[in-house]
């Protein structure tokens, strides 16, 4: 017995040594490992409740302990019980953190947009004090311009009453004074017949001083008009200048009346929007604060928890010295006690005892597990409602960002809506001007097919009247030689040169005519080549500008084909006219054999025309055309000058053969006797045929 006694006490040492280590073990890995625990509690309580299952195996009796450890692995529902809590305390958790969240959030946004609310009304009522300020000094300076041209305008109104009540006394004056004059006239003119003439002379140079006085006070009265007109017009040119500033100030007063309606009205609606906002604020922080108690609650559960887990500990540790001392004072009674019955009743109490301490370290190690896996899963929680607050924050942060880039999108959208409406409209306003420049171009065209025509007209019409003012200058000098020579056998002969002179006076003065109004359609039509030049620039900057499109290539193509097509047809009508008129004119002038100068011009004129008709190539611009015409315009007037030479040559030999013929007795006789002349003289002969030799 005293054998087996020793290998007892070395095996309760061993058991009570081994569960006393394992709590301790499992209390520091429990303090330390608290995150591994969460993940694996069952495991561990599965673990811890074999181990001590296990070492209560190797202890002497009956199997209690086992039984205690059995009814330990039963109490799992508790442990769903708490776990069921904790998960519904972690949701409970993250909603009040999700709501304290949003309602910080949102008393943040209110504060900001509070403070720049403050801040717009604080800057709103500067900007409204100094506009405020502008408008007085503005309104006091135009007030005391005003008051300025009112004393002026008064000052000018005495003024002018002034004027005209000396205006009225003056007339008075000069009315009495033309009276006592008229008085003085009749007195003067009653003692005319009395007075001698000393009487007379004194009488009249007293009435010229009274017309000169009168005269003088005339001069005044008209002066002193001028002035009451020139003061009359300063005061309607200050009244008009006082109701153009009257005006003025109204319209500035009533714009500044809109515009202090509308800083009211916009006043207003700020001051709803910031009691909106600090009624919302209020609201705010009601849900802030009822958050704020939730967590101190949460913070207090929590530090109630670790100060129960810190008694629940220390009681451990107490029941575990109190296993010691029992371990320790039945050692001491079994080394003291003999007797085999006190050893057995000793035993039995000390295993009862142990058991019974082995029953309250269990429970009281469950529940402290408990309490540090709530503390843990409420410590896990609170650090899992910081990273969520922090990534809510983040993507808070991130929505803000988007909404301002999908603000921007939306207002870069709207502004490149208006931007192609504006582009529409310009487009349709281009295509308008294009289809006005079109009809603008059709009209330019039409006016300078009908200015060419006239033109062409002109020209043919100058060169009739030229060959007509030939002719006549050429029948008239004929008929002068003749007239010369036969000295005007008739008073008919006369009559004929006088109308020829006329006509030819007519046709020059008509000629002249001509010549102005081909120089003034020269103009006209240079002119309407640069406007349609201009035109077809413009078109053509048009066509670029707009774009090349099918269509508006296939609309201009066709524009051009017409254009080409009524330019051909107008240059074959003007080259048939202008061959007809060539043709006319050549019948007209052929038979006169004497114009060789003037027909050389026609005939050169002619041959150009046929050159022009014969001419296969029709596709000259009308410019060719009007540069042709003014070449032959310039030869005309070369030959002209060269002709007008050439009549100077022939009034000198004109004039030498009226010499000639008033020498000649043979036809002075004739011509006292009235006889027809039958021919000529050699010399008169001679002289024909050197002027008829002469080319024009």
């Amino acid at each position: 017995m005293m054998s087996d006694a020793p290998i007892g006490n070395v095996n309760l040492n061993w058991e009570y040594g081994g569960i006393l280590g394992e709590t301790k073990r499992a209390s520091v890995e429990n303090m330390e490992t608290a995150p591994e625990q969460r993940h694996n509690s069952d495991d561990v309580s599965a673990t811890s409740v074999l181990s001590v299952s296990k070492n209560s195996g190797l202890a002497y009796d009956s199997g209690n302990y086992t039984i205690s450890s059995n009814n330990s692995e039963i109490s799992c529902p508790f442990e769903l019980e708490l776990n069921n809590h904790c998960q519904h305390i972690h949701i409970l958790l993250k909603e009040r953190d999700q709501a304290l969240f949003t309602a910080m959030q949102d008393v943040r946004k209110l504060r900001s947009e509070l403070e720049r609310l403050n801040k717009s009304e604080e800057w709103y009522k500067k900007e409204l004090r100094a506009q405020k300020n502008t408008r007085l000094e503005a309104l006091e300076r135009l007030y005391s311009q005003e008051r300025k041209y009112m004393q002026e305008n008064q000052r000018l109104q005495r003024e002018c009453v002034r004027l005209y009540e000396k205006c009225g006394d003056l007339e008075k004056q000069m009315q009495a004074k033309r009276d006592k004059a008229m008085q003085k006239l009749v007195e003067d003119e009653q003692l005319t017949n009395v007075y001698d003439e000393t009487d007379e002379v004194l009488n009249k140079f007293e009435l010229e001083q009274q017309r000169a006085l009168v005269n003088d006070q005339e001069k005044l009265i008209s002066v002193l008009r001028k002035q009451k007109h020139v003061l009359l017009e300063d005061l309607s040119r200050l009244n008009a200048e006082k109701d153009a500033k009257v005006l003025e100030l109204q319209e500035t007063l009533a714009g500044v009346e809109v515009e202090n309606t509308h800083m009211t009205a916009q006043c207003k609606r700020l001051i709803k929007e910031r009691q909106m906002l600090e009624d919302t604020l209020k609201t705010k922080d009601q849900a802030l604060n009822a958050e704020i108690a939730e967590r101190l609650k949460m913070t207090t559960l929590i530090e109630q928890l670790k100060e129960q887990s810190k008694s629940q500990q220390e009681l451990l540790a107490h029941k575990e010295h109190e296993i010691q001392v029992m371990q320790q004072n039945f050692n001491d009674n079994m080394q003291n006690e003999w007797n085999m019955d006190e050893v057995h009743r000793l035993s039995m109490s000390y295993h009862d005892d142990i058991n019974a301490k082995t029953a309250e370290i269990s429970s009281l190690k469950k529940s402290l597990y408990a309490l540090q896996l709530e503390l843990n899963t409420l410590t896990d929680l609170q650090t899992q409602h910081e990273a969520q607050t922090r990534q809510i924050d983040q993507l808070n942060f991130s929505l803000e960002t988007q909404n301002c880039e999908l603000k921007n999108l939306k207002q870069t959208d709207e502004e490149k809506a208006q931007q192609i409406t504006e582009l529409q409209q310009n487009l349709i306003k281009i295509r308008t001007q294009h289809d006005i420049t079109l009809e603008q171009m059709c009209t330019e065209q039409s006016n300078l097919k009908s200015v060419k025509r006239e033109l062409i007209a002109l020209h043919e019409q100058y060169a009739s009247m030229c060959a007509l003012c030939e002719k006549t200058r050429f029948q008239l000098e004929i008929l002068e030689i003749e007239n010369g020579k036969l000295r005007f056998q008739s008073n008919g002969d006369k009559r004929e040169i006088d109308a020829l002179r006329e006509k030819l006076k007519g046709y020059l003065k008509h000629t002249s005519d001509l010549g102005k109004r081909i120089n003034e359609l020269e103009a006209k039509l240079q002119s309407a080549t640069e406007r349609n030049t201009q035109l077809q620039a413009k078109l053509g900057q048009y066509e670029k500008g707009t774009g090349t499109g099918a269509e508006q290539e296939h609309f201009s193509n066709e524009n051009k084909q017409i254009i080409q097509e009524n330019r051909k047809k107008e240059r074959l009508d003007e080259h048939n006219n202008s061959f007809e008129d060539c043709r006319v004119d050549q019948k007209d002038t052929g038979s006169e054999g004497d114009d060789s100068g003037f027909l050389e011009a026609t005939n050169v004129g002619l041959s150009e025309c046929e050159d022009r008709r014969k001419s296969p190539d029709l596709q000259h611009t009308s410019d060719a055309d009007c540069a042709t015409i003014t070449a032959v315009n310039g030869t005309l007037l070369e030959q002209l000058n060269h002709q007008s030479e050439i009549l100077k040559e022939r009034q000198i030999l004109i004039a030498a053969l009226e010499e000639l013929i008033c020498n000649d007795s043979s036809i002075t006789s004739r011509v006292e006797a009235n006889q027809p002349v039958g021919g000529l003289t050699a010399q008169q002969q001679q002289l024909m045929a050197y002027l008829n030799s002469q080319s024009l």
